[in-house]
């Protein structure tokens, strides 16, 4: 449960900022208000956790949060490395570097 109500100065929430690769990570909330939470110098709405100006959300430090998070982090280390090997040249390697990367991979029978 996403219980934001009861969140107060001090405390640790876990920052998911908004876009198509969220990366989260844990800021502390620096003031609360009324209807408003401030933390990392953005606010956001004290009853649903959604950033005000932007696209980004916060959610309360628990253990199956941090957990969601840690996935959430080696997921988009996946897609970075595989982005990183889409865009190796790898055409200006030679031949046996090619061969032994096929070989580690599995391709090459």
């Amino acid at each position: 449960m996403n219980d934001l109500k009861s969140i107060k100065a001090g405390d640790e929430v876990i920052l998911w900022n908004g876009g198509f690769e969220p990366y989260p990570r844990f800021v502390f909330v620096k003031k609360v208000h009324k209807l408003r939470i401030v933390a990392a110098g953005r606010m956001f709405r004290k009853c649903n956790g959604s950033e005000i100006r932007g696209y980004g959300h916060i959610r309360v430090r628990t253990s199956d949060a941090v957990k969601t998070m840690n996935e959430a982090l080696a997921d988009l280390k996946i897609k970075q490395l595989a982005r990183s090997l889409r865009d190796f040249p790898w055409h200006k390697r030679p031949i046996d570097v090619l061969n032994q990367v096929a070989n580690i991979i599995g391709i090459n029978k």
